[in-house]
């Protein structure tokens, strides 16, 4: 079997995308992906090109492959075959292997390619693991993307309810306060003390309430930002 993900090296504010392969197989290597073994790099090059299937195998080798191995005994390959594109693609008789070294490569490969290259335009949301011999689809997934979304933008758009308990509940301290305070400074009657008194304490339980949901949300904001860019596999049975 062979995994497929598709690296975005270019777009319309990036038309002239493409990298150098000499600068990808930099890149590959600080990840520490190319083999040091040169004498055999070659043939093995060769053996990966040529389980390609006949469909795909010409445009891989005009593709200028790079041979990589991302964990110790598993092979692939990455190559620019379409433009502004790269084509990683990873064989290996284990689909679990597959599913984890997918989730390697997208995981590291992006901050490589930026750090080198000053972009990083993300993944394809498709990844296919398809069988040698063909482009029969043998399971699918899409690449999630890291989040990188700022606290109230998070809150806004990731948890409205609670971002509108929080500024609902904010709004209510603010009025309570002030008519506490407006009672307090146009008023003399002492039997308003009695009513400033119920408003003080409802504003300070309106404050802890508060500060209770914007503190929880920032927790849950700091587990959302540390969730890394990672690959969801669809189940055998929804391929459609």
């Amino acid at each position: 079997m062979r995994l497929l993900l598709r690296y975005r090296t270019g777009d319309p504010e990036h038309p002239d995308g493409d990298v150098p392969p000499e600068r990808i197989r930099s890149i590959l290597s600080s990840l520490g992906w190319v083999p040091v073994d040169s004498a055999n790099s070659k043939a093995k090059l060769d053996e990966v090109v040529e389980r390609m299937p006949d469909t795909i195998r010409k445009q891989v080798q005009d593709g200028q492959p790079i041979l990589i191995m991302p964990r110790p005994g598993l092979w692939g390959i990455v190559s620019g075959e379409v433009h502004n594109q790269l084509f990683i693609r990873i064989i290996s008789e284990d689909m679990s292997t597959l599913h984890e070294v997918a989730g390697v490569i997208v995981e590291r490969f992006p901050p490589a390619f930026q750090r080198d290259v000053g972009r990083d335009l993300g993944f394809d949301p498709e990844v296919a693991v398809r069988r040698f011999d063909s482009e029969t689809r043998m399971t699918v997934g899409s690449v999630e993307e890291a989040h990188n979304a700022g606290f109230w933008r998070f809150a806004r758009t990731e948890r409205r309810r609670e971002f509108v308990l929080a500024t609902s509940l904010a709004a209510a301290t603010l009025f309570l306060a002030g008519a506490s305070i407006a009672i307090f400074l146009f008023t003399g009657n002492a039997g308003w003390d009695y009513a400033r008194g119920y408003l003080d304490r409802i504003a300070s339980a309106f404050v802890t309430a508060t500060l209770t949901t914007v503190i929880n949300l920032y927790f849950e904001f700091r587990r959302w930002r540390n969730d890394k860019r990672r690959v969801k596999w669809a189940e055998i049975g929804n391929l459609g």
